[in-house]
Order: C-alpha cells, then sequence, then structure tokens
C-alpha cells in the first residue's frame, strides 16, 4: 500500500508525524518509539539561542485536563546542529523542525542556519500571532508549510 504524502513539496513515507513540543526532537523517545517507521520527526521549537523558558509551575490541572506553559524551552540552534541533527540522521525519516523566536530576525537566523543542514526536509515556522514566515533560503524542493490567518501581516 502507497502511503506517501506531500506537503510543500516535500514527499514523505506516510502521513505520522510527531508533534512538534511532545516528542522532544526525536532521541528522548528513541527507546519507545521506532522513528525509521514515521514519516517525519516534528522537532520541539529550536531558536537562535538557548531559551530556559517559563518559570514553574508549568502545568495546571483544569477540568477534563491541564494546560502547561513550558515557554519553548529549547538549547539553541548551535546545540540542536551539534547534537540532534546528527541524531536524526541517522534514521531514515524527514525531520521538520518547528523554528521558534521573539522577532523576525531570530527566526531567518534560524532558517538560514538550516538551509545549510540537508537533513532537514522543511522548518515549520508560526510566528506569534499565527502567521506562518514566509521568508525562505531553501531551494523551491524545501519549502516551507504555509498556514496562515485570514489577515497576514503585511510587515513580513
Amino acid at each position: 500500500m502507497n502511503t506517501h504524502v506531500t506537503l510543500a513539496g516535500i514527499t514523505i513515507k506516510n502521513p505520522v508525524m510527531t508533534a512538534s513540543g511532545t516528542f522532544g526532537s526525536g532521541m528522548e523517545y528513541s527507546e519507545f518509539v521506532d522513528l525509521n517507521r514515521l514519516g517525519a520527526v516534528v522537532t520541539k521549537g529550536v531558536a537562535n539561542v538557548p531559551w530556559p523558558g517559563n518559570p514553574t509551575p508549568r502545568v495546571a490541572e483544569v477540568y477534563g485536563g491541564m494546560l502547561n506553559a513550558i515557554g519553548l524551552q529549547n538549547p539553541g540552534i548551535d546545540v540542536f546542529l551539534e547534537r540532534d541533527i546528527p541524531f536524526l540522521k541517522q534514521h531514515d525519516t524527514k525531520v521538520i523542525v518547528n523554528v521558534c523566536g521573539k522577532t523576525v530576525e531570530d527566526y531567518i537566523e534560524v532558517v538560514e542556519r538550516l538551509g545549510e543542514e540537508p537533513a532537514v526536509a522543511m522548518p515549520l515556522i508560526f510566528l506569534r500571532w499565527r502567521q506562518c514566515l514566509m521568508y525562505s533560503p531553501l531551494p523551491p524542493t524545501r519549502r516551507f508549510l504555509s498556514a496562515s490567518t485570514p489577515k497576514p501581516n503585511s510587515s513580513i
């Protein structure tokens, strides 16, 4: 059975992907899940510099579930490229990187660094106002997955 799907010009072997922020960058769950069977690993947010995240408490129990506000804690692009990308390259799966930042320049810095890395299939970028950043130094075969609000922010 052919389970291939195409997202933004990138073909993945099946539609099963991790949810960003729930799976780290893959290493954390690799002893429980065979990453080679996934269509893609969608990493947790990666910023241009390390972010400590929000102070505790980060989780609150509410009726019917829980709320969290981790604050995009991450080690930054340098550690991600040195530690996580080499690990992910060992697996037969696409890598979609969730990029985070505080300014448009922060996002651009991370995307440019990712553009030098052939293991990354696609950077996934959602700005705080839920407008997908459309800047791309990547070749046309490695485009952004585009999702935007009905009223795009004209400053981008």
